[in-house]
């Protein structure tokens, strides 16, 4: 069962739907109540597959169901939209991944179709091909839509349908590039990206040592590379109009463009590295958000940025319980978003509450300090060693002082201060960081 973080400032919560011990891969919402979530070990190569569709009615505060659960299945991506009703059974939507046979282990790639009103049962299983897998789904309308994953090779490909997935055909390969996301702009411009991190059979995160951008310009037929790295791989893609869109890899690092495609630029983050980034999205009103997280299981990350993906700051960051790997973020609208994870799906009803700005975590580009409040210990984080540094009180009295350390992590007992604000004084060479917190 999923446990929600006890902090009142919290603007994302677990609620208490589900638990599974597999990895929540996407989300989709109706309204702000009625949402499906897909679910899988986001590995094609696993054994242990346990692919599912799950659905809340109360905004991932209450109870959920299980209305889909084949064997051998993995589900790592779905897209849709509402019918008549914001109710999961008068939905349209549709499930990607893939599944192994029983028989032979052979591995097929699926899309499971939901189509009220048409189908004679709620779900039709789609197989487009053996020894390959989907790892993303865009639809454009009813009819048409792309999926981007590869085959058991490695070799990505992008398959399109026009009778609403009943088929699909090839469009194009990419050769050693599994593609991991593809978000189209408009009917012609869309883009895609390749070689995003995937869990592997021994629970391990595979980080691809390359990775592309793709764009397309005349609706799928064609795909170029806008960018590539030949050390890390792209994990999302998200553009808010023709121009302007971001992409994240899987090193932490988020790229910009202004011009379609044609030049990236760096973005700023103020969180301390490495975290692994997994997608990025954004809402009506302009703000973008990103998710991640510590490779290592210690934290969950979603990064938000109000000015276009210029800058970015920690939304959320939680080290506890549950829900330390989030796999992808979804937004319905302004307020409704989900960020599905390990065992379950975080949500926030209120577009992660941004007025507050970070109540859970202090932190800059070098340093990570949590929680915040906290009651009996605080956590640092640093992106390097550190000279020193030391906790002091409104008044400027040094109460806790550490030395030099080259530890990553440090844990510290703050229970012998009394209730209320506190700096921590950060040496590090040259620099000084201050990270404020307050003890309850």
């Amino acid at each position: 069962m999923c446990i929600a973080i006890s902090d009142v400032h919290a603007q994302w919560s677990t609620g208490a739907a589900f638990s599974s011990s597999q990895q929540f891969s996407a989300a989709l919402a109706f309204d702000a109540d009625n949402a499906v979530f897909v679910n899988g070990n986001t590995d094609p190569f696993g054994y242990n597959t346990e692919g599912q569709i799950v659905v809340t009615t109360s905004g991932n505060h209450g109870q959920g169901f299980l209305i889909y659960y084949p064997s051998g299945m993995v589900l790592e991506d779905v897209d849709g939209w509402a019918g008549l009703t914001p109710s999961h059974d008068d939905g349209f939507y549709w499930a990607v991944g893939s599944q192994r046979t029983i028989t032979n282990q052979v591995r097929r790639s699926v899309v499971v179709r939901n189509v009220p009103g048409y189908l004679p049962t709620p779900f039709m299983e789609v197989y487009t091909g053996i020894n390959r897998y989907y790892r993303c789904v865009d639809m454009r309308e009813s009819f048409t839509g792309f999926c981007g994953g590869a085959t058991m090779a490695g070799d990505g490909l992008i398959d399109r349908t026009t009778d609403g997935g009943l088929t699909w055909a090839q469009t194009d390969t990419f050769p050693g590039q599994v593609i991991s996301r593809i978000r189209f702009v408009n009917d012609d411009l869309g883009f895609a990206v390749s070689n995003g991190s995937h869990w592997q059979v021994n629970g391990t995160v595979e980080l691809p040592d390359s990775g592309h951008v793709y764009r397309t310009t005349d609706g799928g037929d064609t795909w170029i590379s806008v960018l590539s790295n030949g050390l890390h791989g792209f994990s999302g893609v998200w553009f808010t109009d023709a121009l302007h869109g971001c992409v994240t890899r899987n090193d932490g690092v988020i790229l910009r463009t202004a011009d379609g495609g044609d030049s990236w630029s760096p973005t700023t983050i103020t969180l301390a590295p490495p975290f692994l980034l997994t997608a990025v999205t954004g809402t009506p009103n302009g703000t973008l958000y990103a998710s991640g997280y510590r490779t290592d299981n210690t934290g969950a990350i979603i990064l938000a940025s109000l000015d276009g993906g210029a800058t970015w700051q920690i939304n959320h960051y939680s080290n506890s319980g549950v829900g330390r790997r989030i796999n992808n973020i979804y937004f319905l609208n302004d307020e409704v978003g989900y960020a599905p994870a390990w065992t379950c799906v975080w949500t926030t009803g209120n577009g992660g509450n941004l007025a507050t700005h970070v109540p859970d975590a202090a932190a800059n580009a070098h340093a990570l300090l949590y929680p915040v409040p906290a009651n009996d210990h605080i956590t640092l984080e640093l992106d390097g060693p550190a000279a020193g540094w030391r906790v002091i009180d409104t008044q400027g009295r040094t109460l806790i002082a550490h030395g030099p350390s080259a530890d990553p992590r440090t844990t510290v007992s703050i229970a012998s201060l009394a209730s209320g604000a506190y700096r921590l004084i950060l040496q590090q060479d040259e620099r000084m960081t201050v990270l404020p917190f307050v003890k309850e």
